[in-house]
């Protein structure tokens, strides 16, 4: 909730537990790692929207993003900083304080505890995504931290490989528009 002009300009319930917006993407590697240089490669993605806007689980419209990678591995640990351009396809509720694009980055780390097993980490952020609320902790650019577990499988299913994620995220500071806790899922295949 926030307010500005003693009127409520955006509210949801309290607690909004449900199925967010839907990621799918698309990644590509260009270049693969050498003795001193990452992995590049590049990737789209589109966030169908999936979350309920009424509960703040989602925006309720197609969002659309592209950018840069770089991935750096040995054999127990992974590294990688992506870089990326989306446009969002807007906030009914917000759209007159909403950027319709922005600019993000993502830098993380991970342990391979086992063969199929890693522990991981990341730092998420990017340019404001707000502006004009009179409340710079909505204007301020975000920033979080994502802590999990991942694990890929492969050689399943015709030679493809099989990989999840789950983890938790937490706003490092409370400026931009972070939800304040989120879980996080992922599953999808390599080919």
């Amino acid at each position: 909730r926030h307010l500005a002009t003693n009127q409520t300009l955006y509210q949801v319930d309290q607690i909004g537990i449900g199925l967010g917006d839907t990621t799918v993407r698309l990644r590509h590697q260009v270049v693969p790692q050498g003795e001193w240089l990452p992995a590049l490669g590049w990737f789209v993605l589109t966030d169908l929207p999936t979350g309920k806007r009424s509960r703040g689980l989602g925006n309720g419209e197609l969002d659309v993003g592209f950018g840069t990678l770089a991935e750096w591995q040995t054999r127990r640990w992974y590294g990688f900083l992506n870089l990326g351009y989306f446009i969002t396809g807007g906030h009914t509720d917000l759209a007159p304080f909403l950027y319709n694009d922005y600019l993000s980055y993502v830098v993380g780390a991970a342990y391979r505890l086992s063969r199929t097993l890693a522990i991981h980490t990341q730092l998420q952020g990017g340019t404001p995504q707000l502006h004009g609320m009179g409340n710079i902790q909505w204007d301020d650019a975000p920033l979080d931290v994502l802590v999990g577990l991942s694990g890929t499988y492969p050689d399943l299913y015709g030679g493809d490989t099989v990989y999840w994620q789950l983890g938790f995220s937490e706003d490092l500071h409370p400026n931009g528009p972070s939800i304040d806790f989120t879980a996080h899922a992922q599953v999808g295949i390599r080919w």
